[in-house]
């Protein structure tokens, strides 16, 4: 993951107080450039995504704390990580992700103000 965590951070400082949540929200790019699928799917619907047998039959589609069976890892398992390992890091900063409710594929990073 190349996210530069101080950008986000300085751009948070900037950025407006949303009233409502007490945060303070910043575009960090869309689903379809920041996961390694590129492709936006839910959990109950998926077909445009590879999944792995052994991935299948999870809700979601990927727990990334098993082993894809496939030599390399599905594309489900791949975003999963992906998710994981940015929702992680954001957490690290006392940050949050979400998705915006006007657009569900821009992924944006939150900050929490007291």
């Amino acid at each position: 993951m190349n996210i530069n965590w101080q950008a986000v951070e300085s751009e948070l400082e900037l950025a407006p107080l949303e009233a409502d949540t007490r945060s303070r929200l910043v575009f960090l790019g869309t689903i379809m450039t920041l996961t390694p699928s590129g492709k936006y799917y839910t959990p109950f619907a998926h077909s445009n995504v590879e999944v792995c047998d052994a991935c299948q039959y999870h809700e979601p589609p990927c727990d990334p704390g098993l082993p894809c069976s496939t030599t390399q890892c599905c594309e489900a398992c791949k975003d999963a990580a992906f998710w994981l390992e940015l929702e992680t890091e954001a957490e690290k900063r006392g940050l949050f992700v979400t998705t915006s409710p006007d657009c569900p594929t821009d992924v944006l990073i939150g900050q929490l103000i007291d």
